[in-house]
């Protein structure tokens, strides 16, 4: 019973530290089709990258952003038709856009959106909440003090993904956690 309350408090706190994750409550880049230009809408997230691909995955258009709380205009005139993909890199997502330039506009063909999953450890347990998009893998890897790996676990899943770890199998010690899906790398340190 103790310890079914405890892995029910791991859960929830990973619940709560995925919720205050800085996530985007709606479409972060706006289209102004006629125009070729999107502005990206900063007020209620903290984005770090604003990245544009050519179909061939090349980069052609990358900016660091340092000013939140306002929108940027970004004008893709210049660009030449074709598909292109657009990335907004933020602390614990990435949005990222299909998008096709013709003569006349600009137009997003799908979007999806991508988190950071969370790790909690707490005695000799871990936890890991992630929001995963459809069949995404998931894989974790512990690694010793000498860089030996310990543990290797993978998962293919979608939607909410809620995982505890028991490490009491593993030797006192110190360990790296590192938890990997499509889109990120989360890496964590415990002690046991």
């Amino acid at each position: 019973m103790k310890n079914l309350i405890y892995i029910s408090a791991i859960i929830i706190a990973t619940v709560f530290q995925m919720n205050a994750n800085t996530v985007p409550s709606h479409f972060t880049l706006n289209v102004l089709a006629n125009q070729k230009a999107v502005i990206l809408d900063l007020t209620n997230i903290e984005a770090s990258s604003f990245v544009v691909l050519d179909e061939n995955g090349v980069n052609v258009y990358a900016q660091k952003i340092e000013k939140f709380g306002t929108g940027v205009k970004y004008v893709m005139s210049k660009l030449p038709t074709g598909l292109y993909t657009i990335k907004i890199n933020g602390n614990d997502f990435v949005e990222v856009y299909d998008a096709e330039i013709s003569k006349e506009m600009l137009h997003i063909n799908s979007f999806e959106v991508f988190y950071r999953p969370a790790i909690v450890e707490k005695e000799n347990k871990f936890a890991i909440d992630a929001l995963l998009s459809d069949n995404e893998e998931i894989n974790v890897f512990i690694y010793n003090e000498t860089g030996s790996l310990v543990f290797r676990f993978s998962d293919l899943e979608s939607g909410k993904y809620n995982r505890v770890f028991d490490l009491n199998q593993l030797e006192k010690g110190d360990y790296s956690v590192i938890v990997s899906t499509d889109k990120f790398t989360e890496s964590s340190k415990i002690r046991l």
